[in-house]
């Protein structure tokens, strides 16, 4: 879709809403006759507010517990929708999250995204040095139970932004559209089963989310923005 034209429209449509009213009446005879001559609608129009911005996650096909609560920590912090995508390259799955809402909210959720990640990938690395003489298993359980108690913490700084109803309807038409009827996506539980002393691995988890360096966006300061 042509980005002047789309600039046009919503800028006729914006001065629709003007307190003149013969000038709102100019504005939008004239976005009117615009979606007419290239066969747009209005939702055509709303549908283009929609962005997208996809970041790697791993490079394996699913995901464990604690990378789908930084998921939902992120959709919810920046008001958009998040679609988990396993892509087959170079002989290996890769794991992407390509976040989805309006104008520049997906590209903050991306980017706030992978420098939680990143400080979440380097405590719990940190922490599973520490671990000496403990077999694999019990390594990658503690490990995600410290990541998991990470995230809990680190959420408890995040203010949820409301979404407008209407936002909420063009991204799932957006996801309709792009990506057809999408089934549930499962996280990976390593940590149901409890043992001896796992129980330190949450305390020092919470300890290390405690410290994690929220994007500003994510004390509730931001806004969504309106369609126009």
């Amino acid at each position: 879709m042509d980005k002047k034209l789309l600039a046009k429209i919503k800028k006729c449509l914006a001065l629709a809403a003007s307190s003149n009213e013969h000038e709102a009446s100019a504005a939008m005879r004239q976005a009117q006759k615009l979606m007419e001559m290239h066969g747009l609608t209005s939702t055509d129009v709303e549908l283009s507010a929609i962005q997208s911005k996809t970041q790697k996650i791993s490079n394996n096909r699913s995901l464990p517990m604690y990378q789908h609560m930084l998921i939902n920590m992120i959709k919810d912090a920046f008001g958009v929708d998040a679609v988990h995508e396993s892509v087959y390259s170079f002989g290996r799955f890769v794991s992407n999250v390509r976040f989805i809402g309006v104008e520049e909210a997906p590209e903050l959720a991306g980017y706030t995204f992978d420098v939680l990640r990143r400080q979440l990938d380097r405590d719990r690395k940190a922490y599973l040095a520490t671990l000496k003489r403990c077999k694999r298993a019990t390594k990658v359980r503690r490990g995600d139970l410290f990541a998991e108690s990470w995230v809990l913490k680190a959420r408890q700084k995040v203010q949820n932004l409301q979404v407008p109803a209407r936002h909420s309807e063009l991204i799932t038409q957006w996801k309709a559209s792009n990506y057809g009827q999408l089934g549930e996506g499962k996280a990976i539980s390593r940590t149901d089963k409890l043992a001896h002393n796992d129980y330190k691995a949450s305390l020092l988890g919470a300890q290390a989310g405690a410290s994690a360096r929220l994007n500003p966006g994510m004390s509730g300061a931001a806004q969504p923005k309106r369609l126009q």
